[in-house]
Formats: C-alpha cells, structure tokens, sequence
C-alpha cells in the first residue's frame, strides 16, 4: 500500500494554526475553554457509542477497558476523536511555549518549527527503556505525538495571515503546481520502519516510518490540498456545512470505522484495483457517509450543542455568499 500518503491528519494540524491566537496570558481560562471545546465531545462521541459497543457482542470486560483508558486520554471508544485529544495537547503546549518565547517574526518562527519536528521525530522513535514498546503510560494525551504535530501547527500560524488574505493565483498555482510535484516525487520513498502492524504511516500510533520523509511529503500533500481549495475558491452552502461542523462529523465518522464500514464493505465486495480507484471509491463512499450523517449532526447541533464544543448555542445553518 501506498505508504507516502498519509498526510490528512497533518491537514488538520496545519488548519488548526492557520486559525489559532496563541496569545500570553489568562492560561486558566483558555484551559477551561479548551477542555469545553475539545475534550468534552471526545467523551461525548465516546459515551455515545456505547450502545453500540455493548450491542455489537463486544464483551463487557473490553468496553470497561476501553472505558478506563480514557483517563489516558486515549479514546477507544470512538477512535477518531483521537485528533481532538492530541490537539488539546498541542495547544496547551503552546500555550506555555508562548509564555516564555516569543512567537512574532518569520524567523523565529521557522526555528521553532525545526526543533519541535526534530524533538518530535526523537521522542516518538525513542527506544530506551523510558520508552519500551510505547507504553501509554508514557503517551499521556498524546504528549509524544503532539510534539511532532506541534510543528505543523506552527507552520499554519507561519502562514496564517497569507492563507486568511486575498488570493494570488499566479503564487498560488505555483505553490499547488510544486507541492502536487513534490508528492509525485516522493510517492512511496517512505518506507520505514515502522513499529506498527499496518506498516504505514499513523500519527495516532507514533509511527512516521522515516521522519524527514514524512514531514516532507505531508507537507507537500497538506499544500496540494490547501492550495487547490485557494485556487478553486469554493464558496457553497454544501462546503460551509461541512467546514462549520468538522467535529460533529469526526466523532460521528467513528460509528462508521467502529460499526459500519466493515459491513458495508462486504456486502459491496468491490476493491478498487489502483491508487486513482482507491481515490475515487474513498471520496464518494465519504460523501455518502456525510450526506447520511447530516440529519443526525443537524439534531444534535440543536439540542445539545454544549456537548460539541460551542460555547454558545450556534445557528442550525450559516451560508453568506458573497
């Protein structure tokens, strides 16, 4: 399997700096405020699917288990809400990063880009004893992983005032043309090794299988991304649901990797031939999951919106075009 590829949670990480204000001060409050927004649907999601769990014969030994490690931070129960944990994580280490350092100026910044990435690639391949076989003991809410994540991070807050500013398709056309380039270039270079059974690259599971590898192509994938939808400049009632309900939409995509897909993927029984079938199959097989999962985002967003993060109660749709 095409190994080189796996850039999405870094996506991810990379928005979440585009649109973070990482300022000094009121630590306590912006604490509060990040357990409400990040933590509280992880346990939401997870609570959730219990039912589901309980239903689908798993024993009640292993739903307690999965319950327990929680308390980790790591969130068995619906595993997609992983990236909310590690988040947490990543900012509140910036939070205190920002205490003592400051983080204005290009420069700085790419300093700080570089030793976070170089910190993460070490703690998360470590193999002395303080690190034997991962113990999750020693990956409190994705502590080692979110040092690695810290970098992309700062990389969206790098280039946040950029992205968030009027568009230049002659830069931006390059910058898509480089980085499509660039994963092209290293399109299966990253092959290990890597500690997992997948063999590929995870970032829930500390695994980047060579890490200058997989900074480099997450990057360029990340910006193939990025770049295209800057380029593109959609603006739809269909794109703003989406993006105005991210984490609805993660937690319940858990329900689909836990309870459905491997059903429905039987009861299909088509396996795409190729990377461009992969791509394909994968991206209508998610808009049907979205399309299906929207009546049930669109309840919960009604009546129970503390449970999703907002703070205040939001507007069921928000669409301006402009």
């Amino acid at each position: 399997m095409e190994i080189s590829l796996f850039f999405s949670h870094t996506v991810f990480f990379f928005l979440s700096g585009v649109f973070a204000k990482p300022l000094r001060g009121a630590f306590a409050k912006d604490l509060i405020i990040k357990i409400q927004t990040r933590l509280i649907p992880v346990l939401f999601f997870g609570l959730l699917a219990l039912p589901f769990w309980f239903f689908s014969g798993t024993s009640l030994n292993l739903i307690l288990k999965k319950l327990l490690l929680y308390f980790y931070g790591y969130p068995l129960l619906n595993w997609v809400t992983w990236f909310l944990v590690c988040l947490f994580t990543v900012e509140v280490i910036i939070k205190v990063f920002v205490s003592f350092f400051s983080i204005k100026g290009t420069k700085r910044l790419l300093v700080y880009i570089f030793i976070f990435f170089i910190l993460g690639a070490f703690i998360t391949r470590y193999d002395g004893p303080i690190f034997e076989q991962q113990d999750i003991h020693m990956n409190f809410l994705f502590f080692r992983e979110a040092v690695m994540a810290a970098s992309f991070y700062l990389l969206g807050f790098l280039l946040k005032d950029y992205l968030t500013g009027p568009a230049n398709r002659c830069f931006d056309l390059s910058i898509f043309i480089i980085s499509c380039a660039t994963l092209l270039f290293t399109f299966d270079l990253n092959q290990g090794p890597f500690s997992t059974p997948c063999k590929v690259v995870m970032m829930s599971g500390l695994d980047h299988g060579n890490p200058f590898l997989f900074f480099i192509t997450a990057c360029a994938g990340s910006f193939a991304v990025i770049w295209l939808f800057r380029i593109l400049q959609f603006n739809s009632f269909i794109t703003n649901l989406i993006g105005q309900n991210t984490i609805v939409f993660m937690g319940l995509n858990g329900f689909y990797l836990h309870f459905f897909n491997k059903p429905i993927m039987r009861l299909i029984g088509y396996k795409p031939g190729s990377c461009l079938e992969m791509g394909i199959y994968i991206f209508f097989i998610s808009c049907l999951q979205i399309l299906l999962a929207t009546p049930v985002m669109l309840l919960f967003k009604r009546y129970f919106p503390e449970f999703l993060g907002y703070r205040k109660k939001p507007e069921i749709l928000t669409y301006a075009k402009k």
